[in-house]
């Protein structure tokens, strides 16, 4: 594709921006395209006017609602452009939203900022508005919802009719659009998600919704596609929902099933407690049994000695125990993923290898919460090695179905884990790394294997190099990074005949190895 706009990009702003949200927040767990390129092209990777697309990997990953989510993996190049073109028109589009007190999600930073939502409402702030407003007398019943495979089903050329009659950029605004039909030409449906510019022309294409709910008066909150209307009865949340739907229906659109629902505003506001604020209760209850054990005739409030940590360490496994008891009575807790996901946190902080055994049984029912609970046994391996190894181990059993992304989140896992060679380990993400039939699932696990495999053990990098496509080379190189030196660097040199691009990453490797929590 011809890009017209080029002169007009900020690409060394795109870039910094990519990799700070790389960085932090990722949604296919694979860093190391970029920082294998910003390691050996620095700040300022170049476009050509004359751009041609490379190959793109879907990654299927589960919902809350246990139904599959495509993310997209595009290489760094592409997203750069893809970065630099929302960037030029990302003035336009902020000033064509709602304010940020009803529009709460990715709103986006003009001042120049890496961080390419500086300043933008979270999720938190999100559900702290909406529970102020569920508190309000004013209001008895509410309305919850979100558009049913909402990325799939934009359209690209309305999107681009609604783009050019709202930004000046008009050559960036085609430049957009033919980038986004031909990732279509390669299978690639709707808006590509996982990546932040995909959310911003997401949020704008959603902006007539507010308009419209807006116009019939009803007070609204939305974060990308989830939303809460607050209406003073259950008719007139029937009229809103209405309304939803047709102007939904008119943009090829639906609400989604599992979330879309009327509820009294009372019985909302207990759903939507805060996970912390359970836990929270929790430990207040824990002091004041504490406190009614201790305080006597002789002995004040004051003068009691709280045995903190032992109160904060109950809490949490009071509330992981609960979690547990209802999921084995096969009934399903209320906010469950929040909760647990909380629990996960803050036995991470903790090192506590408390629910670690359960790890594998709970991701059976909960498979989306692959990342914070993988996270958790890698930090526990520090105190407790077997009982993590263990838990990891059977997750990686041949016989567990795992899409993709939970697939990667196992294999970022390993390369969490406290480095120190397991054969066990090792062997399992061997048998990945060959045997897998997901490209960049093979990969990531090649890279598990180099972590975690014994220091003279190359057989596995040798069986994956004689097969990988260029693009999935560089991973082997990584993958051998800390093996013995001398076998290491004849692969190196015998392998670097095949280009440029691969001699310069071995010589950086040689002279400062990748961190693999980077990659």
């Amino acid at each position: 594709m011809e890009i017209r706009s080029l002169d007009e990009l900020n690409l060394p702003l795109a870039w910094r921006r990519i990799l700070f949200r790389m960085r932090r927040f990722i949604d296919v767990p694979d860093r190391l395209p970029f920082e294998v390129l910003d390691r050996l092209y620095g700040g300022d990777p170049e476009l050509s006017r004359d751009h041609h697309l490379r190959p793109v990997t879907t990654v299927m990953a589960t919902k809350g609602s246990g139904t599959v989510r495509p993310f997209v993996r595009v290489s760094p190049i592409d997203l750069l452009l893809y970065q630099a073109l929302v960037d030029r028109i990302a003035t336009d589009i902020e000033a064509s939203l709602s304010s940020r007190q009803v529009l709460f999600s990715y709103r986006v930073d003009t001042s120049g900022s890496e961080d390419f939502f500086e300043g933008s409402p979270k999720w938190d702030d999100f559900m702290e508005a909406v529970r102020s407003e569920l508190a309000n007398d004013a209001y008895t019943h509410a309305l919850t919802g979100d558009i049913a495979s909402y990325f799939v089903y934009v359209d690209v050329d309305e999107l681009e009719r609604r783009l050019l009659a709202s930004c000046s950029a008009s050559d960036a605004v085609r430049d957009l659009s033919d980038l986004l039909r031909s990732w279509h030409q390669l299978g690639i449906r709707g808006l590509p998600q996982g990546m932040p510019p995909s959310s911003v022309l997401g949020n704008f294409y959603l902006s007539g919704l507010d308009v419209k709910l807006q116009t019939l008066g009803f007070n609204h909150k939305r974060y990308m596609d989830d939303f809460w209307i607050f209406t003073s009865s259950y008719e007139d949340a029937r009229r809103a929902q209405d309304a939803v739907e047709r102007l939904l229906y008119s943009d090829g659109l639906g609400l989604g099933g599992e979330k879309s629902r009327i509820r009294r505003t009372s019985t909302a506001l207990a759903a939507t407690e805060p996970a912390q604020a359970r836990i929270q209760r929790r430990r207040e209850e824990l002091v004041d049994e504490v406190l009614g054990q201790s305080v006597g005739e002789y002995v004040d409030v004051e003068d009691v000695e709280l045995p903190e940590a032992e109160i904060d360490t109950a809490a949490v496994h009071g509330e992981f125990d609960e979690i547990v008891l209802e999921l084995g009575e096969d009934r399903y807790p209320v906010d469950v993923r929040a909760r647990l996901t909380e629990v996960f946190r803050s036995l991470e902080k903790g090192r506590d290898s408390y629910a670690v055994d359960q790890v594998p049984h709970l991701l059976i029912r909960l498979p989306d919460l692959m990342w914070p609970a993988i996270r958790y046994v890698a930090s526990v391996r520090v105190e407790d090695a077997p009982a993590a190894e263990a838990a990891l181990l059977q997750l990686l059993d041949p016989s567990r179905f795992h899409r993709e992304q939970e697939w990667l989140h196992l294999c970022r896992g390993g390369l969490w884990f406290r480095r120190h060679p397991s054969t066990a380990l090792g062997a399992r993400f061997a048998e990945v790394a060959l045997q897998h039939e997901h490209q960049l699932v093979r990969a990531r696990a090649l890279l598990a294997w180099g972590r975690l495999s014994k220091t003279d053990d190359f057989a596995t990098a040798d069986a994956f190099w004689r097969t990988a496509e260029r693009a999935w080379q560089a991973y082997v190189l990584i993958a051998l990074q800390h093996k013995d030196t001398s076998a290491r660097d004849e692969r190196y040199a015998n392998w670097s005949g095949e280009g440029r691009f691969l001699r310069m990453l071995a010589s950086a490797i040689q002279e400062r190895p990748f961190a693999w929590r980077d990659l």
